[in-house]
């Protein structure tokens, strides 16, 4: 190397030895991710509910807000929120899950499930989920004169499927709907799963201000109530006046034991000639007896729009 060259070189160093490298910049930290809203209010089935239709099946409907039915439904929807604690801040401490069934099918359960579910989305306070967790005779679409759709057993079998994809909502009653989905060989299976219990918290807890009601099979006909009755906050057990055997309820009461929070309801009890569908509501139960007005003493069954399931 020539000394010209080896000169040029020796002060290119120089010069970048005196040169002050500046400091590092940082990169603005990127602002977190806004949360996703809830399921229902992002991509939830729109649906329409027909008032026309409530009234035909002789339900809870918004323009009959002072029928024997309502003023009924509003006192149990009360002693129910008594029981629960629906507003709470923290999620972890919030108890709003309810479930319905019955000792032997036929007694009501789905047409209580349907009217307590309507009764709360007429108080503004409440959001509400029905689910229709009766995947042996599914009724709430049926009853609302909605087409089969997939739900519940869907959502358990295909990990993939996103819940907004199968809740039908109606944003003005503010009531979401979880149909039962398609047929599975063994509902009590997939209702006992780790992914059960994470679906209905997450589903629970997705709404500050939401109840959720599992409309479930009878008791004595599946297993599924049973595991069901481990993950809400309260059972609610039909029982048809004059029609449901002492010892199918007390059957069912010892297979619902474990669950502290069971409470009977006297359904199709008639007072005189005028038919009523919720006779009485009673805030528990002891076990070997069962009454409060005096089960199977209230005179005739059900009134014209009965429900069956």
């Amino acid at each position: 190397m020539d000394l010209i060259h080896r000169a040029v070189q020796q002060s290119s160093a120089a010069r970048r030895g005196n040169i002050v490298e500046p400091p590092a910049v940082e990169p603005a930290p990127r602002p977190a991710p806004a949360a996703p809203p809830p399921w229902e209010a992002r991509e939830a089935v729109e649906i329409a509910i027909d008032p026309a239709r409530l009234r035909e099946m002789g339900m809870i409907n918004p323009g009959d807000r002072r029928s024997r039915l309502a003023e009924e439904m509003r006192l149990l929807k009360r002693r129910l929120i008594q029981k629960l604690n629906p507003l709470e801040a923290e999620a972890e401490g919030r108890t709003n899950l309810v479930m319905v069934t019955s000792a032997v099918p036929g007694e009501g359960k789905s047409f209580i499930s349907l009217n307590l579910a309507l009764s709360f989305v007429a108080d503004e306070h409440f959001d509400v989920l029905l689910i229709d967790a009766d995947a042996m005779r599914p009724s709430i679409l049926r009853m609302l004169g909605l087409p089969p759709s997939r739900g519940l057993s869907d959502l358990l079998l295909e990990p993939g499927l996103d819940p907004s994809e199968v809740l039908l909502r109606d944003q003005r009653m503010r009531l979401t709907i979880l149909p039962s989905g398609g047929e599975v060989p063994s509902a009590t299976d997939l209702y006992s799963s780790p992914a059960m219990k994470e679906l209905i918290d997450r589903l629970a807890r997705s709404q500050r201000n939401r109840i959720v009601i599992l409309d479930a099979p009878p008791v004595l006909a599946t297993t599924e109530p049973v595991v069901l009755s481990h993950i809400v906050d309260q059972v609610l057990l039909v029982v048809e006046a004059n029609r449901t055997a002492h010892s199918q309820v007390q059957h069912a009461l010892d297979l619902l034991e474990p669950c502290d929070n069971v409470n009977l309801i006297l359904n199709k009890s008639a007072a005189g000639k005028t038919s009523e569908h919720l006779g009485s509501y009673y805030s528990g139960y002891e076990k070997g007896r069962y009454g409060g007005r005096g089960y199977g003493k209230s005179g005739g069954s059900a009134g014209a729009a009965e429900e069956k399931a």
